[in-house]
């Protein structure tokens, strides 16, 4: 199978509530790809394509938090609409109209 493939197989079931449109998982799961591909082969040898997908969706999804006062306090809807919000923000980052996640200062 295609590393696109395996990607796409492990990444869309857990973005698909947040990233509804077809180009922008296209454009998720390219940048997983990229970032993948990227890693020595060392590294890449030192966790699985599961795992690094899994990690890459914690770190977007933490950051929907970035700011608030007490993360743990927030809940339910207010929780969702933020890791919502992440998610824009960072497919708005992937089209070049934002500035990377791991740009911004915190």
């Amino acid at each position: 199978m295609s590393v696109l493939l395996d990607i796409a197989v492990d990444l869309v079931p857990l973005i698909d509530d947040v990233v509804e449109v077809h180009d922008d998982r296209v454009a998720v799961v390219r940048d997983v790809s990229a970032r993948w591909l990227a890693l020595p082969a060392a590294e890449r040898g030192s966790t699985t394509l599961t795992e690094f997908v899994g990690d890459y969706v914690d770190r977007i999804e933490a950051g929907a938090y970035d700011g608030c006062p007490d993360p743990e306090a927030v809940r339910g809807d207010a929780a969702e609409r933020l890791v919502f919000a992440a998610w824009q923000e960072h497919v708005r980052t992937l089209a070049g109209t934002e500035t990377p996640v791991e740009s911004r200062s915190r």
